[in-house]
């Protein structure tokens, strides 16, 4: 009987045994189950990250590949614009130094103007003086031109004593000293007109010289100086005539008709004496009565 029960209780006992190391089994079953879910889990959610990470690589390559293209075509249009910015330097040194240059230039313009202004003003005096020597020429010209119709209308070089009037004689010998006088001022008019004469010629030099420099100034004002009026100043400096030309034939005319007054001679008066018997007829010389009028030009004293 007990032997019985022991055996039943063996045998219940067993069976409990069993259930829970079925059970015990299943849970460890299970949980290794889990944990390769977990696993096979945590791995997907790695290969969704690396999925990730693979495109996010893949758009940073596009991205870089197209950097790389975008930086290939920055570096050419750099290197373009490096080109056009010396090209443009070149052009705005160039367009520098023709601002330079015009303005060097206008500044030779601007001395070449107070050049001409000084000539122009030295030839105003000297034509002044030019005109009043001129008119001294002119003057001396008809004293001289009168003196020698005096001379000829009296009969000067044939004074004949006792036959010609005192009052004849004594013109004659005014006419002579008078003429005589001028003759120093003929000489002393023609040293002056000679010296402005080669005044005259220095300062058309001088004005020449400023319009050859004014001709080749323009040349240059036309290259440095485009749009600006200062090459047509420069034209107009070329041609300008301040009268040099003019008073050189003024003063060669002068100096032609004072060579026309030099040519006039007029002899000292000598009287005559009177042939043997002419007039003698009370043994006295015949004394020609003091009628003589004064001859043109000629006061009687």
């Amino acid at each position: 009987m007990k032997q019985t029960i022991f055996v039943i209780a063996l045998f219940a006992a067993t069976q409990v045994s069993g259930v829970v190391l079925a059970e015990t089994v299943q849970q460890a079953c299970d949980a290794k189950k889990a944990a390769v879910s977990k696993l096979e889990s945590d791995k997907a959610a790695k290969d969704a990250e690396v999925d990730a990470i693979d495109k996010k690589i893949k758009s940073l390559q596009d991205e870089l590949k197209e950097l790389t293209t975008s930086k290939v075509v920055k570096k050419k249009e750099s290197a373009e614009l490096k080109g056009e910015i010396a090209k443009a330097e070149r052009q705005a040194q160039r367009a520098c130094v023709m601002v330079e240059l015009c303005n060097g230039n206008k500044e030779k313009l601007s001395k070449l103007k107070q050049e001409l202004e000084e000539l122009k003003k030295e030839m105003a005096s000297l034509l002044k003086e030019i005109s009043d020597k001129t008119a001294a020429v002119a003057l001396l010209q008809q004293k001289v031109s009168g003196y020698e119709r005096a001379y000829t209308q009296l009969k000067c070089s044939e004074l004949v004593d006792g036959e010609t009037a005192q009052s004849t004689i004594d013109q004659c010998n005014t006419i002579f000293t008078s003429w005589n006088a001028n003759q120093a001022e003929i000489n002393k008019l023609n040293t002056e007109l000679g010296q402005a004469k080669g005044a005259a010629s220095r300062i058309r030099g001088k004005a020449m010289g400023v319009a050859t420099k004014a001709k080749m100034l323009g040349k240059q004002l036309e290259k440095t100086c485009e749009g600006d009026n200062a090459a047509q100043e420069a034209e107009t400096l070329e041609k300008l005539d301040i009268g040099a030309d003019a008073a050189i034939t003024k003063i060669t005319t002068a100096k032609d008709n004072l060579k026309t007054v030099k040519k006039i001679r007029i002899l000292k008066p000598k009287v005559k004496k009177a042939r043997k018997g002419k007039g003698a007829g009370d043994g006295k010389k015949a004394v020609k009565k003091d009628a003589t009028p004064p001859a043109k030009g000629v006061q009687k004293k």
